[in-house]
Parts: structure tokens; sequence; C-alpha cells
């Protein structure tokens, strides 16, 4: 998805939506979505940020879209909206650890719940994706949402 230029990763081979996030932070503070190039142009004066691919699909965010101007967080203006998010940690020994999974409830960008979730779904789909990052050579914490 990166290609480099002078010490300078460039995008190439784009498929929009991708995020941008905040190398340090949590609770989706200063995550945004970079729908178009124009987006993309703007996300590259943000510092310390890293750029990923959207997994969801993008038609569902059609209309989301429509609504807003600039850069685009990830949880503006959403009443009642909620999130699973699932936790663990790889030991060095390619070991996993408890699988946590939380249910967030946000309201226009702000966390106001969370509680603990157990659900064998979604455990099974965080293992998985635990197993295949061992099996990329991964360790440490990994989270999917």
């Amino acid at each position: 998805m990166f290609i480099e230029d002078r010490g300078v990763l460039l995008l190439n081979n784009v498929k929009f939506p991708l995020i941008a996030k905040p190398i340090r932070g949590f609770a989706s503070k200063g995550v945004f979505y970079i729908r178009d190039w124009d987006d993309a142009e703007t996300a590259t004066g943000l510092k310390n940020y890293i750029i990923q691919e959207y997994l969801g699909d993008p038609e569902d965010l059609t209309d989301y879209f429509g609504k807003m101007d600039n850069l685009t967080p990830l949880f503006a203006h959403v009443p009642n909206d909620f999130l699973y998010s699932c936790h663990t940690i790889i030991s060095p020994n390619g070991e996993v650890s408890p699988i946590s999974i939380s249910y967030i409830q946000h309201e226009s960008g702000k966390t106001i719940m969370l509680r603990k979730y157990v659900n064998d779904d979604l455990k099974k789909i965080m293992n998985d994706y635990a197993e295949a990052y061992i099996a990329e050579g991964g360790v440490g914490p990994i989270g999917i949402q």
C-alpha cells in the first residue's frame, strides 16, 4: 500500500476509505476516515499518525460521508453508536492470553458506556486473528474492533 520516495512513505494502489490513527492514543480519539485524495493530502500534514486500510464495506459509509466536511472523525455525530472491542496479548513463545471482549457505546464521539461482553463467535474471530498474527511472527498486544 505504501511506496518510499526519498524517505517519505507515499500511498500506492489505494482503495478508499482509509483510516488515519494517532500513533499514541485510546478510545478512538483522533481517528479519522480518509475518503479520497483530498483527505489523503490533508492527512499527510498530521504528525505521528499511521494509515491503515478500512476493513468494512465502504458502501455502508456512503450516507455518513455525505453529511461530513473535511477529515471525518470515526465516531462523529452518531448517536447511540456502539462497537465490540476484542483484545489479547501474544507472548514471545506464541501463547495467546485470555481474550477480553468489551461492548462500548459512543455518543457523538465520546464513550458513554463500556462493559465486559461474552460472545463465543467474537472470541473465535479474535483467536483466529491472533493465530494468523502469530503465523506472521507477531507478538505483543493486539486488538480488533
